[in-house]
């Protein structure tokens, strides 16, 4: 009895001796400067304490059989402790010093145990090794539980007492003996102290508040395992027993004993790795694959730019911490996005900023030109795009309109639109004939053109002097021509091939020629092809008779209300294409010495502003200037309002005396000539209505001539200056 009582009294202070250690280095890594240690020091110390362990452990072994010289020890868990809680560099030095004296405790010293001293000089030191590979592969640097950590405990010490007799086959009846007395104390004892340590170890530990206190899936796996291996165990065990001893009381044969033994090992390790397969994949499925499909739908989700998919896997700590590590990189991942988004934007803003400053955008561009009339706008589908519109003018009386659209959008479609809006307008200014600044562009912007951009474009050059108009169509659409006279049509023209598209495209030049009051409006596919929410198009029909109905007005009032219509025809459907428009009214044709107007009372601005600009050099007196301001007011206002002309051409010629105002009409024929004087001497309400203006012509001209040559009216009033062969010479 009071052996029994001294052996479990050893065992335990062998036991919690190693677990006290462990507490105690846990507790001086946690709460002073030991933990601030380097990490090299800090394993070479507790792997040289634990080493010390093993070596106490050897020392002060408990003797269970005197006679026979078996000694049990808790040896083992001391570097196992090292190495599984501290760090594999602990377990193998504790391992590396308690194996080492154990081999000189019994050769070198004393002689004694020499039986199991390589068996368990072999165990120490695998054990230390064992622990750190566990460590680092099993545990990935983090402790076990104190139930794994006691069926490793126990594990390493069936080990050692598998070395005991594999170590000791010549002595095979002392190996048995020992392993029959020391199995069962030295397996618990060792289990034991590993598993408290781990335990004791978990008290001393940061403060750390958990978000969610679940399982985790190793541990339930673990479990799963090992109580199916402990089953399998134990029913093969005693099955094994009860057979084996049956066949010991029926059968005195060895050889048979031995046979059946065999088979009954094979057959129930097949049973054991039958039932283990089937529970790691019933675990597999269950418990692991099943979440990652869920987890895997939320990640493909992700990825297909649902970013506020949320990942809801919480059966098990691993899964929980999982889905929470992927929500909180998808929310990294938004604020990034959207900082990323606010840094595009500006930038975005800036290239639009950038764009629109290249073109023209302030109206009326030529404030003091009131021959013609311009107004362009672009509306682009995103924050920059390819259209662009330009207009200049490249001579006093030759303005150049263009509209373009490059293939693509977004920032490279831009950069393409500001080279080839540039090298255009470069050409053109040169002085080059259309068609050759035009193959010219074409051949530039063919060079280097990896992108495999091109630009449609449509450019034309109109002499402000007669109306006349070169142009070349490069794959544009065709623009529309609305006539003074009411008629609206799109311009059918032979269409050249798109710029950028191959090199030696030709170009052809093609004249048009517009009168006072005609309007062309020019437009990008935008404009005809954008859709509603039903995909229907607006439609080149559907503009052609909005502008019907409108006819040639100011060419700002005419693009506001066609790019109003379109956003009307949209409505809520996102912007397909980038939207661009340009109206040139042609208000006058101008030369030196007349202009040619439409015979509406809007135009006698035009004709004061003429007359001013021609007489401003003359050095004749203000009274013989204002007489002829006041005749032309009166005769383009006649004509205007009462001779149902389209067109007067008023001319301002200087002569030897004075200067002759003429104007030519095509209007009915009237000669004011033929129409009597009224009296002025009777009053308002006797003297017969009309004749008044005629009379004050006839007053301040010295000469009036008209004529009618074939359908024009052409009326001449000749003024002449007091002394004016003494002030000027003729001109």
């Amino acid at each position: 009895m009071w052996d029994t009582v001294r052996i479990i009294l050893m065992m335990g202070l062998s036991t919690t001796t190693p677990v006290f250690l462990a507490w105690l280095f846990f507790f001086l890594q946690k709460k002073s400067k030991f933990g601030k240690l380097d990490w090299k020091w800090q394993q070479l110390i507790i792997g040289l304490v634990y080493g010390g362990m093993a070596i106490f452990s050897t020392q002060f072994g408990v003797r269970v059989d005197a006679e026979a010289g078996v000694i049990m020890n808790v040896r083992d868990a001391s570097p196992l402790i090292a190495g599984l809680i501290f760090g594999g560099p602990a377990g193998i030095i504790a391992g590396f010093l308690g194996g080492g004296y154990r081999l000189l405790y019994s050769y070198a010293f004393f002689h004694t145990g020499e039986v199991t001293a390589l068996s368990g000089a072999l165990a120490t030191f695998l054990s230390g090794c064992f622990a750190a590979l566990l460590r680092k592969k099993i545990f990935h640097n983090q402790k076990p539980n104190f139930l794994a950590a006691f069926g490793i405990g126990a594990t390493m010490e069936v080990f050692h007492m598998l070395l005991v007799l594999v170590c000791n086959l010549r002595d095979i009846d002392y190996a048995f003996q020992f392993v029959q007395m020391c199995a069962t104390g030295m397996i618990l004892a060792n289990a034991i102290a590993l598993s408290a340590a781990c335990f004791v170890t978990g008290f001393v530990k940061d403060k750390e508040p958990f978000k969610e206190k679940r399982k985790k899936l190793s541990y339930d796996v673990g479990f799963r395992l090992l109580a199916c291996v402990i089953g399998c165990f134990i029913i093969t065990s005693a099955f094994t027993a009860i057979v084996v001893s049956r066949v010991n009381i029926d059968a005195e044969d060895s050889n048979l004993i031995r046979q059946v033994t065999i088979y009954l090992i094979i057959f129930m390790e097949i049973l054991i790795y039958c039932a283990i397969f089937m529970l790691v994949y019933q675990i597999l499925n269950d418990k692991i694959i099943s979440n990652m499909e869920k987890i895997n739908e939320g990640l493909a989700k992700i990825s297909n730019g649902e970013l506020d998919t949320e990942i809801n896997v919480r059966g098990y700590r691993e899964f929980s911490e999982l889905s929470d590590d992927v929500n909180a990189t998808v929310t990294s991942l938004n604020g990034y996005i959207k900082i990323a988004e606010e840094r595009i934007s500006k930038e975005l803003e800036v290239a639009h900023q950038i764009q629109h400053s290249s073109l023209p955008s302030v109206f009326p561009p030529y404030p003091s030109r009131l021959d013609f009339d311009v107004y362009a706008l672009m509306d682009a589908a995103k924050e920059v795009g390819g259209d662009f519109y330009d207009f200049y003018l490249v001579e006093p009386n030759s303005l150049v309109i263009l509209i373009a659209d490059v293939s693509g959008k977004g920032v490279p479609a831009a950069m393409f639109m500001m080279n080839s809006k540039a090298l255009i307008k470069g050409l053109v200014e040169s002085g080059k004939p259309l068609n050759e600044a035009i193959s010219e562009a074409n051949k530039k912007l063919c060079a280097n053109n990896e992108a495999e951009m091109f630009v449609t474009m449509w450019v034309g050059k109109l002499d402000l002097r007669n109306g006349e108009m070169e142009y070349v169509n490069a794959g544009h659409n065709p623009p529309i021509i609305l006539r003074h006279n009411g008629s609206t049509e799109y311009l059918k023209a032979k269409v050249n091939f798109v710029l950028g598209g191959f090199e030696n495209s030709p170009y052809v030049i093609q004249k048009l020629t517009l009168y006072p009051g005609d309007e062309i409006f020019l437009y990008t596919d935008g404009v005809t092809e954008a859709n509603d929410m039903a995909k229907h198009q607006f439609g080149e029909g559907r503009l052609l008779t909005l502008l019907k109905s409108m006819g040639p007005i100011a060419p700002n009032l005419l693009s506001e209300k066609v790019k109003s219509e379109v956003a009307s025809f949209t409505g809520d459907a996102p912007k397909s294409d980038d939207i661009t428009i340009l109206s040139m009214r042609l208000n006058a044709c101008a030369g030196k010495n007349h202009v040619k107007t439409v015979a509406e009372s809007d135009s006698l601005s035009i004709v004061a502003k003429f007359i001013d600009e021609r007489l401003s050099s003359s050095k004749f007196g203000p009274l013989l200037l204002g007489k002829i301001q006041v005749a032309a007011d009166e005769v383009f206002s006649n004509i205007a309002s009462y001779s149902g002309a389209n067109y007067i051409d008023t001319s301002l010629e200087r002569t030897d005396v004075g200067f002759d105002l003429t104007f030519e009409d095509d209007g009915v024929a009237f000669n004011p000539l033929e129409s009597e004087d009224p009296d002025i001497t009777l009053s308002a309400k006797d003297r017969q209505i009309g004749g008044l203006g005629i009379l004050m012509l006839k007053k301040l001209t010295s000469d009036m001539q008209y004529q009618r040559k074939g359908d024009k009216n052409i009326l001449r009033l000749c003024f002449v200056a007091e002394g004016a062969h003494s002030q000027e010479s003729p001109e």
